[in-house]
């Protein structure tokens, strides 16, 4: 008896590593854009109903006023709600990423533009990591949204929210696209501080954004070069 409750320890102990997450390498599933003029651009969706913009000057550039657009095929499909003449949030227009049902989307505003890219697990959650360049033209932001086994729509983090926790000014400081990348239950994603006077990148680092099992989250660790 008492080498079987030993035995059962060890395999309490054990089983958390064996049934850790892992994630795929991310695959690109769409693009969204929002340029200034306030319409939408949809590209490499599987599916999309939309009304065309009607306004005169715009109306050779084929952007959307308002419609849905689905991104993926089957279970793993991400949904885009949107609506320019919608205004939900100050000057924010509709735009909701998340399953079919509107109630369960997420109200983020793509860039200039917004890459789409989905990061599969081997537990039931799927990952959709959405990359924007902003108006500007300099700077990338990213934001996580994932799909929970229950199939609800969560935001885990939004790395422009993150930089104002960590620097000053924090729109000097960029996502390096390139340096993107995923290590086992991790998700790293490299940064950049640009110098407007020097015109060059005076700081890098990166964030790590480690899964923990037992929270159902992801934790942020912060690393210098």
């Amino acid at each position: 008896m008492k080498k079987f409750f030993v035995l059962l320890i060890l395999l309490l102990m054990i089983a958390p590593n064996c049934f850790a997450m892992t994630f795929s390498q991310p695959v690109k599933i769409g693009e969204v854009t929002l340029p200034p003029m306030g319409y939408f651009e949809i590209d490499e969706c599987s599916y999309h109903d939309g009304v065309l913009c009607t306004e005169k000057e715009y109306a050779h550039l084929k952007m959307y006023e308002r419609g849905i657009a689905r991104f993926g095929t089957g279970e793993d499909a991400l949904y885009f709600h949107y609506n320019a003449k919608q205004i939900v949030n100050k000057y924010e227009p509709l735009s909701k990423f998340g399953s079919q049902d509107i109630k369960n989307a997420i109200q983020i505003v793509p860039g200039i533009s917004t890459v789409i890219k989905m990061i599969k697990t081997n537990s039931g959650i799927t990952f959709y990591l959405l990359i924007h360049g902003n108006a500007a033209g300099f700077g990338v932001n990213s934001t996580l949204i994932g799909k929970r086994k229950d199939g609800t729509f969560v935001k885990y983090f939004d790395t422009e929210e993150i930089k104002e926790k960590y620097f000053e000014s924090a729109r000097s400081v960029t996502d390096e696209e390139d340096k993107i990348y995923l290590k086992e239950n991790e998700i790293i994603i490299g940064y950049g501080q640009y110098d407007m006077k020097k015109y060059k990148y005076v700081h890098s680092g990166e964030f790590r954004f480690k899964w923990d099992e037992a929270a159902q989250w992801f934790g942020v660790e912060q690393v210098v070069y």
